[in-house]
């Protein structure tokens, strides 16, 4: 109960608690602080051996996603290793492998180690897809020094889609970078909104304000500088209150960066452009986890709209996407792959939804730019196509001689064709339907399509964005919360990841996420009292 809804381990000595455990049962010796402490680490190495056991009888490939954890209150940084995977009943299924504090300095050489060590104490080297990392503290050089590490014939197409870059991660980079481009043109919108969030008196008047002149939203402004989206929410919310900052302007003295009509023009014009990104990102990320077939057209849409921004009339707007859509362009050079395949093993969509976008993208030579998306998925068939032979042929060596071995050999090189690929991809796209699983159609449907079905189960385990492990373990906060921040770097591992382990043995039996069964919010409770 401790560990799954993160109560403090103090909660054995309080009053209320025990006087509610005696009422359930006199009899029952309630536990020390330090017993309680040694039964979380004996019951994270009982549970450590179900995920293991997992990965290890798991028949597809591990998807592994690497972020950093930063805990303000201790200034300590914590390394959060993910395994993503499809199990044996078709279910996308994710386990949290390590939650290791890491000293600084954060150097390549230490990162690497730390995640080889896990990969090593997991068994797993041989059974990687890709490497999703927040690319704020992992580079191309430290993924390079990992696949140096690994066995090459082991990755997928030589280890060239091994290297997953997080989408929101690279999505918040490159739009913060061409917002830099117009920043001065927001800076008044942006002190202003700065300077009546800034004290609880401000807030109060603005608030007073909003009520005398009838604006009945009840957005807060805010401005976090470093996420591009709290852009967007704040040029959004100012325009609603804009009339508020005109009349508090006579009302306080202090109040200088009053924003003019055409700051509030501007602001308008790129709050119209960064809400096409926002709602395309929301909708990505809104739900914990996704199959990578959700992603293509969401960013493809994205791409368009930066296109058109390009044309756009106004300067401001074609200056943004200049800059935007340069860094973009390298994004969408490193995971058109993946997200490509994927698509393609849509059975809703195949190539069809590609050569529908590429005909937007490439109004001259679409045709070929699709052709390579089902080249790397027709080299990807071939590669598991032969893998499997190999398995086959090692497998009755032992009744062969060395001749038998060598015919064997030359007539398994003859069949190593496409057949099955093209065969999917000729028959009719599947129906559009509202509640359709990609997972449970080629549950369903791979016995048509055996070596298809073992590359989509491989493709849809792998995460785009490390965003959804860090909302699956939203509770991060309150494992290191200021209450548990003096804990032992260990013992706050174990909590985090027995944590998850019995969450997922919950949603496994069917059992609504026990979490968000119990957990309140504390402005909820706030709002009741």
């Amino acid at each position: 109960m401790i560990v799954l809804h993160e109560h403090p381990l103090s909660i054995v000595e309080q009053v209320g608690f025990k006087t509610f455990v005696n009422n359930l049962q006199p009899l029952f010796k309630i536990p020390s602080h330090g017993t309680v402490r040694n039964d979380v680490m004996k019951l994270y190495m009982e549970q450590k051996k179900r995920p293991m056991d997992l990965l290890d009888s798991n028949e597809g490939r591990v998807a592994i996603t690497v972020d950093m954890w930063t805990v303000d209150k201790q200034k300590k940084s914590y390394m959060m290793v993910f395994a993503h995977f499809v199990d044996d009943s078709w279910r996308l299924q994710h386990r949290l492998l390590r939650f290791e504090h890491i000293s600084f300095p954060h150097t390549t050489d230490a990162f690497v180690e730390n995640l080889m060590n896990v990969l090593s104490n997991w068994n797993l080297h041989n059974k990687l897809s890709t490497l999703t990392v927040d690319n704020c503290c992992v580079d191309d050089g430290v993924v390079d020094s990992i696949v140096r590490k690994l066995d090459i014939e082991q990755l997928l197409l030589g280890g060239s889609i091994f290297h997953m870059h997080c989408f929101a991660h690279i999505l918040n980079l490159i739009i913060k970078d061409g917002l830099d481009v117009i920043g001065q043109r927001l800076k008044a919108i942006s002190d202003s909104c700065d300077f009546w969030s800034s004290t609880p008196q401000r807030i109060e008047q603005f608030e007073e304000a909003a009520q005398q002149l009838c604006i009945n939203s009840t957005k807060k402004l805010c401005y976090v500088k470093t996420q591009w989206n709290s852009t967007y929410i704040m040029l959004e919310t100012a325009l609603i209150y804009k009339d508020i900052f005109n009349h508090l302007k006579t009302c306080e003295a202090q109040y200088k960066t009053m924003p003019s009509d055409e700051d509030w023009e501007n602001a308008k014009i790129i709050s119209e452009k960064l809400k096409i990104l926002f709602t395309a990102t929301e909708l990505l990320l809104e739900k914990k986890y996704t199959t990578a077939n959700h992603y293509f057209a969401r960013i493809c849409e994205i791409r368009l709209a930066l296109s058109n921004w390009l044309l756009d009339s106004n300067p401001i707007i074609a200056n943004m996407a200049s800059r935007v859509m340069e860094k973009f362009q390298i994004y969408w050079s490193k995971i058109y792959g993946v997200m490509g395949i994927a698509t393609i093993l849509d059975p809703r969509f195949k190539r069809v939804l590609l050569e529908y976008y590429y005909e937007k993208f490439y109004p001259v030579g679409h045709e070929s730019e699709v052709k390579k998306v089902v080249d790397l998925c027709r080299q990807l068939f071939r590669e598991y196509k032969t893998r499997a032979l190999k398995q086959e042929v090692v497998g009755c060596s032992e009744a062969m001689t060395d001749f038998d071995l060598f015919v064997e050999r030359r007539k398994r090189q003859k069949v190593i064709s496409t057949a099955e690929l093209d065969h999917y991809l000729s028959q009719d796209l599947a129906p559009l339907t509202q509640n359709f699983s990609v997972l449970t159609w080629w549950m369903t449907n791979g016995y048509k399509f055996p070596t298809l079905q073992k590359i989509a189960r491989d493709i849809y385990a792998i995460p785009v964005s490390t965003f959804s492990s860090k909302l699956a373990f939203s509770t991060g906060g309150q494992i290191i919360s200021p209450r548990r921040h003096k804990l032992h770097p260990e013992l706050i591992e174990a909590l985090a990841c027995t944590q998850n382990w019995l969450r997922a043995e919950f949603e496994d039996l069917g059992e609504h996420n026990p979490f968000e069964m119990y957990h309140v919010d504390e402005d909820e409770d706030e709002d009741e009292d």
